[in-house]
């Protein structure tokens, strides 16, 4: 099975309607804070990944997903709770689209965080995003 990914976007909110089209919003890359620790009240991590049949294989029927974030330490500081999405094992090729809300995480630093899509335990996707201090 080939992954691939097609999008893996940070925004604040994303809704999905009943075409399964995503409308995506307020896509940032800088969190500003006064104070470190800071509480991330809530983000929505958008992602759309390609599923591919090699060849003659079998596909599994689901796949795995998980998000982590990384703090600019290194240290993991999230992940998120396990999700299982379905393959249509007649289909070659698929597109999966998955959106996550996430609420509450704190940043122990100033930096650069890095979250990452993992799909069947593989990462295919990351991100990054800077907690910069707000001068006040």
């Amino acid at each position: 099975m080939k992954i691939e990914k097609n999008f893996f976007i940070l925004c604040e909110n994303a809704v999905l309607d009943k075409n399964n089209r995503v409308t995506i919003v307020n896509i940032y890359d800088i969190v500003n804070s006064v104070n470190i620790p800071a509480v991330l009240h809530q983000f929505t991590l958008a992602a759309n990944f390609k599923v591919s049949r090699e060849k003659r294989e079998t596909l599994p029927s689901k796949v795995e997903v998980l998000v982590s974030v990384f703090a600019p330490s290194g240290k993991k500081i999230f992940d998120s709770p396990r999700q299982e999405r379905e393959i249509d094992i007649k289909k070659d090729t698929q597109n999966i689209g998955i959106l996550a809300s996430i609420q509450g995480i704190t940043l122990p630093e100033f930096g650069i965080y890095t979250i990452k899509l993992l799909v069947a335990s593989k990462e295919i996707a990351q991100l990054s995003f800077e907690a910069k201090q707000k001068q006040i």
